[in-house]
């Protein structure tokens, strides 16, 4: 598990991964993108990833973007330690 942040204006890119995932939101006010669709999320709300479905997060509000996410399995060091990738397809 760990915290996150996205900066107003910002957005994490579009990727996937092995294991599946799950986002709570903390604070502020975001788009989830997964591979069939968009939509809102805000503080309080939690979003479900599975295994190998493209998906990113957009700040879309004034504030900091902030939540908490979880894995399993968990992500390897080296899979932590990777660069985004510069084309998500």
């Amino acid at each position: 598990m760990q915290i996150s942040e996205v900066p107003i204006r910002s957005e994490q890119p579009v990727y996937n991964h092995d294991p599946e995932q799950c986002y709570y939101i903390i604070k502020g006010k975001g788009l989830i993108i997964p591979k069939n669709g968009t939509g809102e999320v805000s503080a309080g709300e939690a979003v479900y990833v599975p295994s190998n479905r493209k998906h990113g997060i957009k700040n879309i509000a004034d504030e900091v973007l902030e939540y908490l996410t979880a894995n399993s399995p968990v992500f390897t060091r080296r899979y932590e330690n990777a660069p985004w990738p510069a084309d998500s397809d």
